[in-house]
């Protein structure tokens, strides 16, 4: 199964307005076969996201496609595609636990498989009124899967839940995603799985200076690999808000891409060494150390040459001149 998000952006207010501007997604494709994660600091846009795409937003225009077919935010969506669990609950609560599954499922297995998993047994009768909150929060993405639904939207599913609870949350719907597709909004870095397709909402400004009608020849997959590479480590090591540019600068006997991030900076220790293979240096706790030694190594192939200045905490350059 397929999500498309294509030309999508969300504002402030109805009015649209491009000042009011609070995020745009060009395009984006998820997937299921695993859960997708949406994170940020508060405040960038995490739950503006998952309101948007479960249909809350009235503040949005753009297209958003299930399978093919463009979503159309009628009842019969919200009944049968999409199942959305809110940070903060949207319970009758005058329903018993059981009450509320029975209101979803009519499959006793299923619900007892969920009742052992999230450990809900002994409060099985209670209303879930008279539940804590973790508790609560249980029920709530339990009911959600056992709805079904092809669409799945969780904001904090594990909050106000201890670790071993929260862990079983995530393993129910990491199972639920193998043939679903699920998007979560999550601070719990701690349990969220490498096996999980992590989006990061960082604010960060990508801005291009280049000619319109300028043409190098070289290799169009490979050199798109090498220059991904590049500014997946410029991503990577600039600051939320930050900003990453892009200067294309072309003579007659090179073309010069340069690539500058205002993120933390290379120290001196490290800069000497960043193109070495496996090689990580002191801020790079993700990365395994192969994707500028593979850069380096591909714009070299193609008559090429990269150097790197940077200052810490200020600036990094990644300059790149591409041989006639």
């Amino acid at each position: 199964m397929k999500l498309n998000i294509v030309g999508y952006s969300i504002y402030k207010t109805k009015e649209k307005k491009p000042d009011d501007l609070l995020l745009k997604i060009d395009s984006l494709e998820i997937e299921s076969g695993h859960v997708n994660v949406i994170k940020s600091v508060s405040g960038l846009g995490k739950t503006t996201f998952l309101n948007a795409i479960a249909g809350q937003n009235q503040c949005a225009e753009g297209k958003i496609k299930l399978d093919g077919e463009e979503i159309v935010y009628n009842q019969s969506f919200f009944k049968d595609q999409c199942s959305y669990v809110t940070s903060d609950g949207c319970f009758l609560s005058d329903l018993t636990v059981l009450e509320q599954f029975s209101l979803v499922s009519k499959n006793q297995d299923d619900i007892d498989y969920l009742l052992n998993r999230f450990s809900m047994k002994l409060f099985l009768k209670k209303k879930i009124s008279s539940l804590s909150r973790g508790e609560q929060k249980r029920v709530e993405v339990a009911t959600a899967i056992l709805k079904n639904c092809p669409l799945l939207i969780l904001d904090e599913p594990t909050a106000n839940l201890d670790k071993e609870n929260s862990i079983a949350i995530f393993d129910a719907i990491e199972e639920y995603a193998i043939n679903h597709i699920v998007i979560i909004a999550s601070h719990e870095s701690e349990i969220i799985k490498d096996s999980f397709e992590v989006y990061r909402i960082e604010n960060q400004k990508l801005i291009i200076n280049s000619p319109n009608d300028l043409f190098i020849k070289v290799d169009l997959n490979w050199t798109i690999e090498a220059l991904i590479n590049i500014l997946k480590n410029a991503y990577e090591h600039t600051k939320i808000n930050g900003e990453i540019k892009i200067d294309v600068l072309d003579n007659p006997i090179y073309t010069e891409i340069n690539i500058t991030d205002n993120g933390e900076g290379i120290s001196k220790d490290d800069i000497n060494h960043i193109f070495e293979r496996f090689y990580k240096g002191e801020n790079n706790k993700e990365s395994i150390g192969i994707g500028l030694n593979m850069a380096k190594t591909i714009i070299e192939k193609e008559n090429g040459i990269i150097e790197v200045t940077s200052e810490k905490n200020k600036y990094t350059t990644f300059k790149i001149k591409f041989y006639k």
